[in-house]
């Protein structure tokens, strides 16, 4: 059964309805531009268009634009959603799925599933930040009421979940559905520390960019390392987001020469070479509403571990078995040079945390398919 895409608005089958199944219209932000959450969204509505009755009304996300064009399109493309809504057929059991906004995109987030609901639809959101779960806002509050009692709310992680029942003080039913079906079926091999002779130890960080995500801490952990003559090397991949970045990554270059390599953005084959070509992953985000990201589950998939600030639900990803989760008022730069300078000094401890990390992969990736069946159930409710 053939799939059509009508840019800017609904993607549907060809071939009609399938009543057998769970009916659900979707309504969600998808790539481009490419980030962690557009692609989480979209591998979500793969899914289901392959296990339910899905039609979907995409929206393009407004990133590459800026100020008022930016704003009127997206309010733009909210109303033209609420009227996608108005034209579905009312029919039992009918289901809408969602991803709430953060911010402003609230205001869009709750008069759609106002509509939604008025238009008999049982509401399924889904959550990709804790900007308004670790600090209380009225507007998710009122969202929270809009779902109504057979609505629920579907999370990242179980802490995500008991969080927004502590913050709301959240009648509704919620169920985690982890970002671990996006980690790739890979065959780990060795990093070039413990595959090489040359005893360099290789740190890696791959983001879009930005000191949000800790693009300078990267580099003064490199910096702390290389001071104390420890050998080492750093690989930086992705697009710079400001010419400040672009500045502070130049200058990087001009001082450690051929120790720093900037990749520049990757994707596909060019993304999983960054990863056998690095042995630690380093990832001090100090991005506010971040929960799960992906990257931290592609570089448990080749092996390599974490270090990583304890964000979000990034402590129930890495554990023990994973690398080092540091606490977000400690310093980065201090815990994250200790931690790798004992690694250089003790290969056979290195070695087992990066048995470790194959394990802790394994047990993630075993969890996808039966989060995404979780969701299916709730469909059918």
């Amino acid at each position: 059964m053939k799939t059509k895409v009508l840019k800017g608005g609904e993607q549907r089958r060809d071939e009609g309805r399938d009543v057998t199944r769970p009916a659900v219209d979707i309504v969600a932000t998808v790539p481009p531009p490419i980030n962690g959450n557009t692609l989480i969204t979209q591998r979500v509505i793969e899914w289901l268009r392959d296990h339910c009755d899905a039609h979907v009304f995409a929206i393009s996300s407004t990133d590459s634009l800026a100020g008022l064009a930016a704003k009127g399109i997206r309010a733009w493309k909210n109303l033209a959603a609420c009227l996608w809504l108005l034209t579905k057929s009312q029919r039992a059991n009918r289901n809408l799925y969602s991803v709430a906004n953060a911010g402003v995109g609230m205001f869009y987030t709750m008069s759609l599933l106002g509509l939604a609901r008025l238009r008999g639809y049982r509401c399924i959101l889904q959550h990709h930040s804790y900007s308004y779960i670790t600090k209380f806002d009225w507007r998710m509050k009122f969202i929270d009421w809009v779902i109504g009692e057979d609505g629920c709310h579907v999370v990242s992680c179980a802490d995500m979940g008991v969080k927004f029942q502590r913050t709301y003080n959240s009648r509704r039913k919620w169920f985690t559905v982890p970002n671990t079906f996006m980690m790739p079926a890979v065959e780990v091999s060795p990093g070039p520390y413990l595959r090489d002779a040359n005893g360099v130890m290789t740190i890696g960080h791959l983001s879009n960019l930005c000191f949000e995500k800790g693009i300078d801490t990267v580099i003064d952990v490199f910096s702390e390392l290389w001071r104390r003559d420890l050998p080492v090397r750093l690989v930086l991949a992705g697009p710079p987001v400001s010419k400040d970045v672009a500045a502070l990554i130049d200058r990087a270059r001009d001082e450690f020469g051929d120790a720093l390599v900037y990749l520049g953005p990757v994707r596909d084959d060019d993304k999983w070479a960054f990863f056998n070509e690095i042995d630690v992953f380093l990832f001090p985000t100090r991005y506010k509403i971040e929960a799960q990201p992906v990257v931290v589950f592609e570089a448990l998939s080749f092996g390599r571990p974490v270090i990583a600030y304890g964000r979000g639900c990034i402590p129930g990803m890495i554990e023990t078995e994973g690398g080092c989760v540091i606490d977000v008022e400690d310093s980065f730069v201090a815990q994250a040079t200790s931690i790798i300078e004992k690694w250089i000094h003790d290969p056979a401890q290195f070695r087992d945390q990066v048995h470790r990390v194959s394990s802790r992969a394994n047990t993630l990736r075993a969890s996808a398919e039966p989060s995404l069946r979780r969701l299916a159930r709730a469909l059918k409710q």
